[in-house]
C-alpha cells in the first residue's frame, strides 16, 4: 500500500509517537509510508533517521495552493491512504480526500467535538471508550468507526531490569535500596491528577515511611506549580522528586516499584501499557479507555477518579502485599505481549486499510484552480 501519515504536531507527545512507531512498522511490513509534517516538527527529523520520506507543509486547510499541492503529491505516488493524527491533520486531510482519489482514515486520540471526524471515510479510535464518545457526541456512524488499541513497542516488551540495572538507575536518582519508588510520567496538567498522588503521600507515609514520588514530564503549568507548592505546604518536598521532561521513560520505569496514574480523563494511557509491559504494577483511576487494559485485581488496581484517600489506601495495599503485585506484574505483562503490542496492532491497522482500499469507489477529482 502506498500511505501518507499526516501528523500536525510539533512536539513530543502520545500522539506523535504513535504516528512514528505505527509508520515505522508499517514500512518494515513492505508498505510504502510518506510523513507529512509541519517545518521543524520533531517527528520530521525522526522520520528522516528512521528512513521515512518526509513532506513538509503548514497544513493550513484554507489555503487552497497547498491543498493542491498535496494532492498532487498524492496523484504522482498513487496514494490510497491518507492516514491523519491530531486536529490540524484530521482537518486537513478531510479536506484532501476530495482533491485526490485517496480515503482518508482519522485516527482519534482524544475526545474532542469537531466536524471533521464526519467528513473523513474512516475513524480509528484507540479505544472503547473513545468510540462510545466519537459515536454519541460527534455522529460518527458505527460502519465508519473501529476500535484499534494503542500499544507499546515490541522493544519494550519484557523489559523488566536486571537487579545490578536497577540499582545502578536508582543510585542515579539519589534513590536508596529501600525506598519505595512510586511512579507517575507526563505532562503535568489537570487531566492527569498528580495533585492527587501530592495529596495521598502523607497518608502513604504513615506506614511506607520509605515511600518516595517521582513525578516526570512537562512541568511548567500553573497546575504543576501549584502541584509543588502543595509539597512544601504538606511538609512533603524531600520525598518528592519533580523531573521534568524526560527521555529516558524506558530507565524510569525499571527504577520505580509502582505505577500510579490518576487521572480525571483519559483514552487509553501509552504510559500504563508501557508500566505493563516493563513489569511494574499499576494503579489508575478507572476512566475512559483505562479499564480495557488495566482490569481490576488481574492486571493492576483502579480506583475511582479525584479521591486521593482512595488513591493512598491502594498505594498502601500495593506496598503491604508484595506477593499479589508480584502477580500481577506476570498477568500484565502477558496481557500487553498478547492484546497490546505494536506488531499486532500494525497487523489491525493493515487490514482495516485493505478494506477500506478494496471497498472505495474511484472517484472522479475535480481540478483546483492554482
Amino acid at each position: 500500500m502506498n500511505i501518507l501519515e499526516i501528523v500536525s504536531g510539533a512536539q513530543v507527545n502520545g500522539a506523535v509517537i504513535h504516528a512514528l512507531s505505527l509508520s515505522k512498522e508499517l514500512q518494515t511490513r513492505g508498505h510504502n509510508i510518506w510523513m507529512l509534517c509541519r517545518p521543524d516538527a520533531w517527528i520530521g527529523e525522526q522520520s528522516v533517521l528512521a528512513g521515512v520520506p518526509v513532506i513538509e507543509s503548514t497544513l493550513e486547510r484554507r489555503k487552497e495552493n497547498e491543498l493542491q499541492r498535496i494532492a498532487q503529491f498524492c496523484q504522482q505516488e498513487a496514494i490510497q491512504i491518507i492516514h491523519t493524527h491530531m486536529t490540524r491533520a484530521h482537518n486537513f486531510g478531510a479536506r484532501l480526500r476530495k482533491r485526490c482519489d485517496a480515503a482518508c482514515v482519522s485516527t482519534a486520540h482524544t475526545h474532542t467535538l469537531n466536524f471533521h471526524w464526519r467528513q473523513v471515510d474512516h475513524v480509528i479510535a484507540v479505544s472503547h471508550a473513545t468510540m462510545r464518545f466519537h459515536q454519541r457526541f460527534n455522529r460518527v456512524p458505527t460502519r465508519r468507526i473501529s476500535v484499534i488499541h494503542g500499544f507499546v513497542k515490541d522493544e519494550l516488551l519484557n523489559s523488566m531490569a536486571t537487579d545490578s540495572q536497577r540499582a545502578s538507575l536508582r543510585s542515579a536518582l539519589g534513590v536508596a535500596s529501600d525506598d519505595y519508588l512510586i511512579g507517575c510520567f507526563g505532562d503535568v496538567i489537570p487531566r492527569k491528577g498528580q495533585r492527587l498522588l501530592v495529596n495521598a503521600l502523607p497518608g502513604v507515609l504513615k506506614e511506607a515511611t520509605r515511600a518516595r514520588l517521582l513525578i516526570a514530564g512537562y512541568n511548567s503549568s500553573r497546575y504543576a506549580q501549584s502541584a509543588m507548592r502543595a509539597c512544601e505546604q504538606l511538609g512533603i518536598q524531600e520525598r518528592v522528586m519533580w523531573l521534568g521532561l524526560r527521555k529516558d521513560v524506558p530507565d524510569l520505569l525499571r527504577a520505580i516499584d509502582l505505577y500510579a496514574l490518576p487521572s480525571r480523563s483519559e483514552m487509553l494511557p501509552v504510559s500504563v501499557l508501557e508500566a505493563m509491559a516493563a513489569g511494574v504494577p499499576v494503579i489508575a483511576s478507572a476512566v475512559g479507555g483505562v479499564p480495557e487494559a488495566v482490569r481490576q485485581g488481574e492486571t493492576g488496581w483502579l480506583i475511582p477518579p479525584n479521591n486521593s484517600a482512595r488513591l493512598a489506601d491502594a498505594i498502601l495495599y500495593a506496598y503491604r502485599h508484595p506477593e499479589e503485585a508480584a502477580r500481577i506484574k506476570q498477568y500484565a505483562q502477558r496481557a500487553v505481549r498478547e492484546e497490546f503490542s505494536l506488531s499486532r496492532q500494525a497487523a489491525k491497522t493493515e487490514q482495516l486499510f485493505q478494506q477500506i482500499i478494496a471497498t472505495k469507489q474511484p472517484m472522479t477529482i475535480t481540478p483546483h484552480p492554482p
